[in-house]
């Protein structure tokens, strides 16, 4: 079995007591407020000194925590190397670069008594723990790897005794550190010890230490001194940075100068490791101490970003309408590239295939050549590859080396790979292929005669996919993430606890390899994987799964300052008034994805998602295969079951999806509905609150298997229930609308510097690139802007009416079917089921259908397996919807309706609009 992985390791766990001040009191995992976060994780912050550890006992957590947990940042590789620097540990406290001598000194200072710490380094004393999330004496033992990584003024750094002396600031020097050595490994043995009983701690491989009896494992151990950092960022600018990034460069520059310049020893034992395992054929070294090393040496002199290669992430993304977009990110801002400021990838856009290449060619003219150099060289030789990074999305890869592919590529390409049928046009000279073997795209280089050359890019055991919640992954069996290691290695998946469920790796897999599991997990694992058998370094992670998402604060600063999206202008009305329990759906094997969906949606939803990875989450969700309904409509469901609701960002059109709060819609008197988005922890413990007010809490299905569930609370004294559940509790509102067209939001954005990207398809109900067999004179248009730097408009022509230009996609397909006089919904039953494979009702009305009959809409399947969309909805609401909608809802004609009269002679002119939709065309005054 073979491939790689890259679990992001968890952010840095705190030190017992608050490490920050005032600048973020939010958890760094899940972004949510500290004290209610289960992961209680701090961000890096400004450090004030009362904020340190002011004890042994807290020093020795903190870095226990930082260096020896597999939830750490060093993650769940074997300790081998230990990083002493005062940058690191500053980063151990949570503590930022500037307040690195504080925090050393703070640390020194911990440790009192002289006679004390004479006893613990000459072995006649050994501290203690009272609990086991430490062994007691690591930091004695990082305090000697403090020593041989320090640099001290006006000391010998070969005297290794006078150093510790002059950095304790004692007067006499202490001679005997035998204890050093046995403390050393009693550490290993304890670490060993604590994954025996499924503690998430890493093993300690101790070095050789020569003829150092005493501090040799101390001084070979510690690595890097802060002498071999900045020697080595001197020399890596005077050399040519870019060869800098190959393995074989990095080897042949470093051991020709490592014998003439004065390295620490436990530079030079990295080095050797690193060399000698490379040259053996391993590449499991991407986070080898060494490389480590060289990664934020390029860095720290700006030819280095540790995120890619080439400092920019470049990504396929699914648009509307099955057209690819492309998804331009990097941390710093690029000139001529056109990205904006994006509060998670720093500098974000998304654009066309072929406004992509453009960019980066204007980029690279301004100067930006350094950063875009993969991506340059790629369009110069025609062929742009593109691997799965996770569900559903590819990434630009200047070499891959494993996995399927896509490739980007002009007629050289397509022509040499010998099957047309893969590709589809996506740019003016350019084509995208579908998902294609590694082997493949090797032939096609080498028939434009541009072979692949062999690569020594490093790799890593990485996780890819999955939904986090805090530190953990989501257990549920549809999400569960993915693991990536080299072809060729040995992958063993092994329990450290297990809580629920069994974990497996899926066999005969291409590419990465799933986890698999038949139902929900929760517990630990050990994931390793080895290169060489028997002599290979064993790369280790550890993974954390949990069943049920853990609570966050839903809602709290997600989107700010962008804003709501409209689809209908609703007025005073009574649509919806009339309440009836429809009849509930009959249960479905696809309930239990969507409840896995819904949970996932909850525990990625902390900030809110981008529409570029929750759509993958969607169609992963339904299969993807092409049996389940459209992500899109999935989508939909969603957003009008109350679980999300779609921000616009005025300035660039991009869409966000954030999580609803949950609040209590009274429907009457006894009856309340939860609206909002819950995890299942959160669902019951509403429900025990609910019990415990004397109230009646009923979860009810809706009318497709992906619908949203609806939970039902039924008391006597409703605000006793919220006081009791602390969700606030509001009335809801009689709605109604003017009849088409003008109950449909105006829109400011003209069609100029925009081009049509799609036309309707009245055959086959959807949008498509051409007319595609389009009848009858109205024209439905999508317009966009090259640059998809706003929203989309369209335009709805050749009617009577003239033309109209709207926002909403949502009403403007009702629109064009109301003006063409084709049915779009067609009422039947306790249902208003969709005719087309496209269109929806405005997501303000649907909620009042929802309320009503206590059910939500979705897709649902048709006899004869497709699947379509559908609504709960009474008679009397199909008439409502016919006088807003006219032809574009059929199945239930208009009727007299005193009520409706009553309420339009109460509401004056816009009451009238209600009752005579010609009414509506006319201004009231």
């Amino acid at each position: 079995m073979s491939r790689r992985s890259n679990v992001a390791p968890p952010t840095r766990l705190a030190a017992t007591r608050n490490l920050t001040s005032s600048v973020d009191d939010r958890c760094a995992t899940c972004s949510i407020a500290l004290e209610e976060c289960p992961n209680k994780r701090v961000r890096r912050g400004n450090v004030a000194r009362g904020a340190l550890p002011s004890n042994g006992r807290e020093w020795e957590l903190a870095l226990v925590r930082h260096y020896l947990r597999c939830d750490g940042p060093f993650g769940a590789s074997p300790l081998a190397f230990v990083d002493a620097t005062g940058e690191e540990l500053a980063r151990a406290v949570g503590a930022d670069a500037a307040h690195v001598e504080d925090v050393r000194s703070a640390f020194l200072g911990s440790f009192g008594s002289p006679s004390l710490l004479r006893d613990v380094l000459s072995g006649a004393s050994r501290p203690t723990y009272s609990g086991v999330e430490a062994p007691g004496w690591f930091r004695y033992l990082f305090l000697s790897c403090l020593v041989a990584a320090a640099e001290t003024g006006g000391c010998n750094a070969g005297v290794y005794r006078e150093r510790l002396r002059t950095l304790l600031g004692a007067e006499a020097t202490i001679s005997d550190l035998r204890g050093l050595p046995l403390l050393w490994g009693r550490l290993a043995e304890w670490c060993d010890a604590r994954r025996l009983e499924g503690e998430p701690f890493r093993r300690v491989v101790l070095p050789d230490r020569g003829h150092m009896t005493q501090i040799g494992e101390s001084v070979r151990i510690a690595f890097p001194s802060r002498l071999d950092r900045l020697r080595l960022e001197q020399l890596a600018a005077d050399w040519n940075a870019a060869e800098f990034t190959s393995p074989t460069c990095v080897i042949k520059f470093v051991r020709n100068r490592l014998d003439g310049l004065p390295w620490s020893e436990g530079f030079v034992a990295a080095f050797l490791d690193f060399g000698m395992r490379y040259r053996r054929g391993e590449r499991l070294l991407a986070d080898h101490p060494f490389w480590v090393l060289i990664r934020r040496t390029l860095a720290s002199i700006g030819e280095g970003d540790e995120r890619s290669a080439a400092g920019i992430s470049i990504r396929l993304i699914a648009g509307l309408d099955d057209e690819t977009l492309v998804e331009l990110s990097a941390r710093t801002q690029i000139p001529g590239l056109g990205l904006r400021p994006d509060a998670e990838a720093g500098f974000s856009c998304t654009v066309s295939t072929e406004a992509m290449i453009e960019a980066v060619g204007a980029a690279a003219r301004l100067g930006g050549f350094g950063r875009l150099r993969g991506v340059v060289a790629a369009l110069d030789r025609g062929v742009m590859p593109f691997v799965e990074t996770s569900w559903g999305v590819w990434a630009f890869l200047a070499s891959p080396d494993s996995g399927p592919v896509r490739i980007l590529g002009r007629h050289g390409a397509v022509r040499s790979s010998g099957n047309p049928g893969i590709w589809q046009a996506a740019a003016d000279g350019w084509w995208l292929s579908s998902q294609i073997p590694i082997g493949v795209y090797e032939e096609i280089l080498g028939r434009i005669g541009k072979p692949l050359e062999p690569s020594d890019r490093l790799r890593s055991l990485r996780i890819e996919g999955g939904i986090r919640t805090g530190a953990c992954f989501l257990g549920r069996p549809t999400f569960l993430p993915v693991v990536a290691a080299p072809d060729g290695a040995t992958l063993t998946l092994q329990a450290s606890r297990v809580e629920r469920g069994e974990l497996g790796l899926a066999a005969e897999a291409r590419g990465p390899v799933p986890l698999v599991a038949e139902a929900p997990v929760a517990g630990a694992w050990r994931l390793t994987a080895r290169e060489i058998e028997g002599s290979g370094t064993e790369n280790e992670l550890r993974l954390s799964f949990v069943d049920r998402a853990f609570e966050h604060n839903v809602g709290a600063g997600s989107a700010e300052g962008w804003e709501n999206e409209v689809e209908l202008v609703l007025l005073p009305g009574i649509l919806g008034s009339r309440t009836t329990d429809v009849p509930p759906a009959a249960p479905s094997e696809d309930e239990t994805c969507r409840d896995d969906l819904l949970e996932a949606v909850y525990a990625g939803g902390v900030g809110g998602w981008s529409e570029a990875d929750l759509f993958p989450l969607l169609r992963r969700a339904v299969g993807g295969g092409g049996g389940g309904p459209r992500p899109w409509d999935v989508l939909r469901a969603l957003r009008e079951g109350g679980w999300v609701e779609p921000r616009l960002d005025p300035r660039w059109g991009a869409r966000r999806w954030i999580l609803r709060p949950m609040r209590l819609l009274r429907r009457d008197d006894r009856t309340a509905v939860l609206d909002g988005a819950w995890c299942a922890t959160g669902l019951d413990r509403f429900e025990a609150a609910c019990r415990r007010a004397g109230a009646a809490a009923e979860v009810r299905p809706g009318r497709g298997p992906w619908s949203v569930p609806t939970m039902v609370v039924r008391s006597a004294d409703l605000v006793a229930v919220a006081a009791a559940t602390g969700v606030p509790i509001v009335d809801l509102p009689r709605i109604g609308a003017a009849p088409a067209p003008a109950c449909w939001p105006s829109t400011i954005h003209p069609l100029a510097a925009r081009m049509v990207a799609g036309i309707w398809c009245w055959e086959r109900g959807r949008f498509l690139a051409a007319a595609g067999g389009a009848t009858g004179s109205v024209r439905l248009e999508r317009w966009v802007r090259p640059r998809r730097d706003a929203r989309d408009v369209y335009r709805i022509s050749g009617s009577a009416s003239g033309d109209l230009v709207l926002e909403s996609r949502t009403a403007a397909i009702l629109e064009a079917h109301r003006r063409a006089g084709i049915p779009l919904l067609h009422h039947a039953e306790n249902e208003l089921v969709r005719l087309r494979a496209e269109g929806n009702l405005p997501a303000e009305i649907v909620g009042a259908l929802r309320f009503a009959h206590l059910a939500s809409s979705g897709p649902i399947r048709r006899e004869t397996g497709e699947w379509t969309y559908a609504y709960p909805c009474s008679r009397d609401d199909a008439r409502e919807l016919v006088a807003i909608f006219g032809a574009a809802v059929a199945g239930s004609a208009p009727a007299p309706d005193h009520a409706r009269y009553r309420l339009s002679r109460k509401l004056g002119p816009r009451g009238r609009a209600l009752l005579n939709p010609a009414a509506a065309l006319r201004p009231v005054l």
